[in-house]
């Protein structure tokens, strides 16, 4: 075999095991994680882990929607070498407070309104700021090309999570169990992703983390509002129509984890890339490791009858339809990341803003009036053309944009790298 030939094969071979990689480590973080709230309910019981499950929620639903997309934004202007490492490191702390602050105000409301113990909404907020502190070390790794060092922070929280609540659990795990193995395991990564990083990870000032990224926190916050569909599915089509599309609705998840992963390895490749085409090439490169999730969601669509029966049970055999158009959604959605990927790291956040904004609201529309109509399809139906439609549509933003860089290069025009 030649040099060159070896060479492609060896890069081939390493674009496999990092993507199917992560996708293991992000897939174990999520048992893990799993795990941790499976033994907490168990010895909570449903009423105390209800009140302090809606407590964490709100205030990571919190953290997550003020977070604005900041750290896709970090990930592209490093990457691209717009700014160093110290003004990443400002940024995010920056948005760390500004989100602690925030959800310190929600989770107050959530303990008066649930009942709950102060010091389990003083915990929430821990558990939040640690949370995007960790996230935030995160995208300054992978933004120095540093992937599995960032993967390895979300396996070690999940580790520690998990062997925390597991020591808690032999004398009795309870509330503060629960919340001591949470806040434990998000402080671990975030210690460690300081020592990783340097002395500027504890030196950095603060600095406003949102100037110059609307468009970001447009995409961020349409994305954010995607699981508002149980919520709108029992608005429109009543109680028993949205449990019977809510007992489906997330399972597809794990099949969402090729797609992202594929996306965090190619970030910082495609922000730093030489011109436009160049990125384009890794997106064509890079599709090819998404069609096992496209594989799986046929065999899926085929076997969900079996699936939901043994699941479910015979009562939920009004799920089967939900779940093949969900499955078909995710299929023809599996390009999705990799584009808004593309479109982000090249300066093309606009676009991407526009097409996720639009298409949300065209699916609350459609779910609104699929669901009233289909019921639990209907609302299925709108999630799977939403999520066709963003592929579509980020395909045509992105290819345009490459076709009006390549117009400039042969007309002898200087293309920019970034567009603002």
């Amino acid at each position: 075999m030649t040099g060159p030939a070896t060479s492609t094969m060896s890069r081939l071979l390493r674009r496999i095991v990092s993507a199917y990689g992560l996708v293991g480590v992000n897939g174990a973080a999520q048992l893990a994680s799993a795990a941790v709230f499976a033994l907490s309910a168990r010895a909570l019981g449903s009423g105390n882990f209800g009140r302090e499950a809606t407590v964490l929620s709100v205030s990571v639903t919190a953290t997550s929607v003020l977070e604005l997309g900041v750290n896709a934004r970090v990930v592209r202007m490093l990457a691209a070498g717009d700014i160093d490492v110290v003004r990443a490191h400002a940024m995010a702390t920056g948005k760390t407070f500004v989100t602690s602050v925030g959800a310190a105000l929600v989770v107050a409301v959530a303990v008066v309104s649930t009942q709950t113990s102060w010091w389990s909404g003083v915990f929430a907020v821990l558990y939040a700021a640690g949370m995007q502190h960790s996230q935030s070390m995160q995208a300054i790794l992978r933004a120095q090309h540093r992937l599995w060092a960032a993967v390895l922070l979300v396996g070690l929280d999940k580790l520690v999570a998990l062997s925390v609540v597991g020591g808690w659990a032999v004398v009795g795990i309870g509330a503060t169990g629960m919340w001591t193995s949470l806040v434990a395991g998000v402080t671990c990564a975030a210690f460690v992703g300081a020592i990783v990083l340097g002395r500027t990870a504890v030196t950095a000032r603060v600095c406003h983390p949102y100037r110059g990224g609307s468009a970001f926190a447009v995409a961020s916050v349409a994305t954010g509002l995607q699981p508002l569909d149980v919520a709108l599915a029992g608005l429109v089509a009543g109680p028993g129509a949205a449990g019977v599309y809510a007992a489906v609705s997330r399972w597809t998840a794990p099949l969402l984890l090729l797609p992202v992963s594929v996306g965090q390895m190619e970030a910082p490749k495609i922000a730093a890339a030489p011109s436009h085409s160049a990125a384009w090439r890794i997106v064509s490169r890079s599709g090819w490791l998404v069609t096992p999730t496209i594989g799986i969601a046929a065999v899926g669509v085929l076997g969900a009858p079996w699936l939901v029966s043994t699941v479910l049970g015979a009562g939920y055999a009004g799920s089967v339809m939900p779940l093949r158009l969900l499955l078909v959604g995710v299929a023809t959605g599996a390009m999705g990341q990799l584009l808004l990927v593309f479109l982000q790291g090249r300066g093309y956040e606009r676009s991407a803003a526009r097409v996720f904004s639009g298409v949300v609201a065209v699916q609350f529309l459609a779910i609104a009036g699929l669901g009233h109509w289909f019921g639990a399809t209907g609302v299925a139906m709108a999630m799977a053309l939403a999520n066709a439609a963003v592929s579509l549509l980020m395909y045509a933003a992105g290819r345009r944009h490459v076709r009006e860089a390549r117009h400039r290069e042969r007309e002898g025009e200087y293309a920019p790298d970034f567009v603002s």
